[in-house]
C-alpha cells in the first residue's frame, strides 16, 4: 500500500479547506456524509435541530427521528456499520489529483458530484463546484468522519484555522492575515504549532455540539468514535498515515 508523504497529507489538508469557500462548503452547512453502504448529505447545507435532545433519547439511534433534510437522506440511505481492518482516516491514494486537469480541460463543473471514501472527495468537489454532493462509502465510519470534517468546515474561518482545528493547534491571533498565505506557509505553521492538551479536549467539546447541530441521531458509539478520530488527527498532525490493523 503507498504511503503518503507528510507534504501530500498537508496538501489533502488544506485542499479540504479550500472548500470553505465553495457553494459545496458553506460556514452554514458543508457537503454531504457516507452511510455505511450509501449515504449522502446536500451540499447546500445542514439545517440545525435540536440534534442534542435527540441524541439523549432512550432506544436504538435508528429508531429515533432525524430532524433535519440533511440527516433524514443520511438515515434513509445508510446500513448498519460492520467492521473493517482499517479506518482509513487519509486517501491510500496517490494518484487521484491527475484526473484533475483532465476534468478542467472538459469544462466540467456544477451539477451533482459523487464520490466515495476520506478527503480525496474535497479535491474534487473545490474545482468542480457541483451544487449538490453525495459521498459514499460502504464503512459507517466514513460518514462520522465526514461529520467530524463538517463540523470543522462550520466553525472555521479560512484555511489556517480549519487545519489548526482538525490538528490541535492554537488558531493564529492574526487570522485574517492568514487568508492569502502559501500552502508552504500553512504547512510550515500548523508543523511547528505546538499542542496543548488542555485547549485540544476543550475543542473536542465543541466539535461535538457541532457535530450532534447536524440532527443526524448518533449513539455513544458514534461519537466515542469521532472524537477518535478526531484525537488521531491531533496525535500525530502531518505526520498521520494510512494504515490497517
Amino acid at each position: 500500500m503507498p504511503e503518503l508523504s507528510r507534504c501530500s497529507i498537508a496538501r489533502c489538508c488544506v485542499l479540504l479547506a479550500f472548500l470553505l469557500g465553495s457553494v459545496a462548503c458553506e460556514r452554514q452547512g458543508a457537503a454531504g456524509a457516507a452511510g455505511a453502504a450509501r449515504a449522502a448529505g446536500r451540499a447546500a447545507g445542514a439545517q440545525p435541530g435540536s440534534a442534542a435532545a435527540v441524541a439523549n433519547q432512550p432506544g436504538s439511534a435508528r429508531a429515533l427521528v432525524a430532524d433535519s433534510s440533511f440527516a433524514r437522506i443520511i438515515e434513509r440511505l445508510s446500513e448498519p456499520g460492520q467492521y473493517f481492518d482499517t479506518d482509513n482516516l487519509i486517501s491510500n491514494e496517490t494518484s487521484y489529483l491527475h484526473v484533475v486537469s483532465a476534468l478542467e480541460e472538459m469544462g466540467v463543473s456544477g451539477g451533482a458530484y459523487i464520490g466515495v471514501g476520506p478527503d480525496q472527495n474535497f479535491s474534487y468537489i473545490a474545482r468542480i463546484r457541483p451544487s449538490v454532493a453525495f459521498i459514499i462509502d460502504i464503512r459507517r465510519d466514513n460518514m462520522l468522519q465526514q461529520l467530524l470534517f463538517k463540523a470543522l468546515f462550520s466553525l472555521s474561518r479560512n484555511r489556517v484555522e480549519y487545519l489548526a482545528l482538525l490538528l490541535g493547534r492554537p488558531v493564529p491571533a492574526d487570522l485574517v492575515d492568514w487568508d492569502d498565505r502559501s500552502l508552504e506557509q500553512l504547512i510550515e505553521y500548523v508543523g511547528a504549532a505546538p499542542i496543548s492538551p488542555h485547549e485540544a479536549e476543550s475543542l473536542q467539546s465543541v466539535v461535538e455540539v457541532e457535530v450532534k447541530s447536524s440532527g443526524l441521531p448518533l449513539t455513544e458509539q458514534d461519537l466515542s468514535t469521532i472524537r477518535r478520530y478526531h484525537r488521531t488527527f491531533i496525535a500525530n498532525g502531518l505526520d498521520l498515515r494510512f494504515s490497517s490493523r
